[in-house]
């Protein structure tokens, strides 16, 4: 029999950070700011938010066998990640390793092969950032923390961590969900933000943001006089000031992430003169990859002639 502690105790020896459990709900509140977000353009370039409203709003519709939900936060902040510097620029500290979606995927999948050990009529669905779901939701359902101002889940251990969901079609003790937002007063983040993207409390004009430009946009050129602030992939600055990432934050540690990540000993001529296919194998395990050899030279250059 599949219960709740039994899969604590998979996703502790998996190496998560922390699991929660949850039921399906109907998310409509959500789906309505979420509309009204894409109606303000705030999401800028990304059109694939525009679709399946209806699935983010209830999740049954992507798996209707789901009974309950499994989340799971995968730490990225080690040692070696603690430092976003390189030769080239500034790196979002998720990338500082191989792509999360590889490995959490890999993780869940082992906790799923064991849990089907326990009960061969065990259904399931792996979401990690590849399915319209509000993942910090159901992770604050779940119990595993509160939506800072900067939008993103945070708990007393920081909010150094990605998101994975195990969607089981098996009815599960649940969690209580976070209740209370820890963020109080504090506006270090919307103080922080050199582009001032954080708009409102929760709420990121997606057009100012860092992160945004530099990974999610698909021009060939960044906008005409945006400041990446010396980043050239991703931007951690929001969660950097955040008190309680300085406080609990560095007591994480990660023994599945890597050391030198493989861009520390590169520099733009070196970039610049790979091939494609080899920039494709070199990159393949990594973030970078989704932007191609174009892509990442163009954050790399634009960021230069700042």
């Amino acid at each position: 029999m599949i219960t709740a502690g039994l899969i604590k105790q998979l996703a502790d020896q998996a190496g998560f950070l922390a699991c929660g459990i949850t039921h399906p709900v109907l998310l409509n509140n959500h789906r309505q700011s979420l509309l009204d977000w894409i109606q303000s353009g705030h999401h800028a370039g990304m059109d694939y938010m525009e679709r399946h409203a209806d699935l983010r709003e209830d999740i049954r519709l992507l798996f209707p066998p789901i009974r309950s939900v499994v989340v799971v936060l995968w730490n990225y902040l080690t040692e070696t990640s603690s430092d976003p510097r390189t030769n080239l620029g500034k790196i979002s500290r998720y990338a500082s390793g191989p792509d999360y979606h590889f490995t959490m995927r890999e993780k869940l999948d082992w906790m799923a092969s064991r849990l089907k050990e326990t009960d061969s009529g065990l259904e399931y669905r792996i979401a990690i950032d590849s399915a319209p779901v509000f993942e910090r939701e159901y992770a604050r359902l779940a119990g595993l923390g509160w939506i800072g101002k900067h939008s993103l889940l945070l708990s007393k251990q920081g909010s150094w961590f990605n998101i994975g969901l195990l969607l089981l079609n098996r009815d599960l003790e649940a969690d209580q969900p976070y209740q209370t937002n820890h963020c109080g007063t504090c506006n270090a983040c919307m103080s922080a933000c050199p582009t001032q993207a954080i708009i409102k409390p929760g709420t990121i004009d997606s057009n100012r943001c860092i992160s945004y430009q530099t990974i999610e946009n698909k021009q060939e050129t960044l906008p005409d006089g945006f400041d990446t602030n010396g980043w050239i992939w991703g931007c951690d600055i929001c969660q950097e000031v955040c008190p309680w990432n300085q406080k609990f934050g560095n007591q994480l540690k990660s023994p599945d992430q890597p050391g030198e990540g493989i861009w520390k000993t590169m520099d733009l001529q070196h970039i610049e003169n790979l091939s494609s296919s080899r920039f494709r194998k070199t990159f393949s395990q990594t973030p970078m990859i989704r932007r191609g050899k174009k892509g990442f030279l163009r954050n790399i250059i634009h960021t230069r002639k700042q």
